[in-house]
């Protein structure tokens, strides 16, 4: 006898489709989870500080290498730094990586056809990674070429070759984490304007070995600044309108010159080229009698006497120093970060969660009926 009546089926198939309803809604909703925690949050950004700066052929420059990990725990860093290799000298040596964030190498730097790769890490260790603020992984010492020409030049990121590591929740291990990269501009020759900075400058011939200076305010005779350097030119602070005097000694192995000295007032409002001074104090020899000088030499016989016949003197010619633009432009053609948006995902608890539940209950109530019925 079938113990099934109308009723009963109906109750029958509703309970089934609520068990399949309910069994393909939670199947669906918990891959829906699985796929958006497996997306990690492209966040970080790598950046090359400062982005402007001026250095002249043959002298020295750095740059920081600057991590800002945004919402991410980055422990891993893979970088390709490109520059001119025409107008740059870098070594293997050249980058050096800052110990006091705990960051170790895990390749050593290598420096190949322009391009400066290194990786960086600390492992699984959530204490040393680079959260919240951003941080110094090291600094690039560069040397600009003598025979380099002067204008603009890039370093900038091989992106293809970067890759930044985290260890955040929804971050998967291998997954990518770089948003975008910062390069830097280095001008050679040309000046970056520097706002309340004056340069006092001269030139050298040769054989001198250093250079004194001397820069005082003439108002009240105040000391500026003051010190030795083997360079010529030094920089200072100044005042817009104010009237600044530069002396400088040079020194080589025949003695010391006299001083020269020069003047010049700060100009205000308008940006203009800076100068620079000339010409250097040179000490010259010239041969007049002197029977009281004695002119020491590079190789002295411990028994001879230098015949007083020889006196070194000098004939330098005033400096002037050069005044600072007390208002700067910025830079035209700088660099531009561009980022993409940062996804946010959903917390624990998201509506995807509750309806593998609800589907999970219905899936429930349906075996429910079908037992009972």
């Amino acid at each position: 006898m079938n113990n099934w009546s109308g009723k009963k089926k109906v109750f029958a198939i509703f309970g089934g489709v609520l068990a399949v309803v309910g069994l393909v809604v939670t199947i669906f909703l918990v891959q829906k989870v699985q796929d958006l925690r497996s997306r990690a949050e492209k966040a970080t950004i790598l950046s090359l500080t400062p982005t402007n700066q001026n250095v002249d052929a043959g002298e020295e420059g750095q740059l920081e290498l600057v991590v800002n990990p945004g919402v991410n725990q980055v422990n891993f860093v893979r970088t390709a730094i490109v520059f001119d290799p025409e107008k740059f000298d870098l070594t293997n040596e050249s980058f050096k990586l800052d110990s006091s964030i705990g960051f170790t190498f895990l390749e050593e730097p290598e420096v190949e056809d322009g391009v400066l790769t290194f990786t960086v890490g600390v492992g699984n260790d959530p204490t040393k990674v680079i959260n919240e603020n951003p941080e110094s992984l090291g600094k690039i010492t560069f040397t600009v070429k003598d025979e380099a020409e002067d204008g603009e030049s890039e370093f900038s990121f091989d992106e293809e070759k970067t890759q930044i590591r985290s260890i955040g929740a929804v971050d998967p291990f291998t997954e990518n984490v770089l948003s975008s990269t910062v390069r830097a501009t280095v001008t050679i020759g040309a000046l970056v304007c520097k706002p309340n900075i004056a340069t006092c400058s001269w030139e050298s011939t040769e054989g001198n070995v250093s250079f004194q200076y001397k820069i005082t305010d003439t108002e009240d005779d105040s000391v500026v600044l003051e010190g030795e350097t083997d360079k010529t030119k030094v920089e200072f602070p100044s005042v817009p309108g104010k009237t600044y005097k530069c002396e400088v000694n040079s020194f080589n192995p025949c003695g010391e010159s006299p001083e020269a000295s020069g003047t010049s007032v700060c100009p205000t409002p308008t940006p203009t080229p800076t100068p620079t001074l000339s010409p250097s104090p040179t000490p010259e020899e010239t041969p007049t009698p002197s029977p009281t000088e004695e002119i020491p030499t590079e190789t002295p016989v411990p028994t001879e006497e230098v015949t007083p016949s020889v006196k070194v003197t000098t004939t330098p010619a005033p400096t002037t120093i050069v005044v600072v633009s007390p208002t700067p432009t910025t830079p035209q053609g700088g660099p531009e970060v561009t980022t993409t948006p940062i996804p946010t995902l959903p917390p624990t608890g998201n509506p995807f969660v509750i309806g593998g539940i609800l589907g999970g209950v219905l899936f429930i109530l349906g075996g429910m009926a079908l037992l009972f019925l």
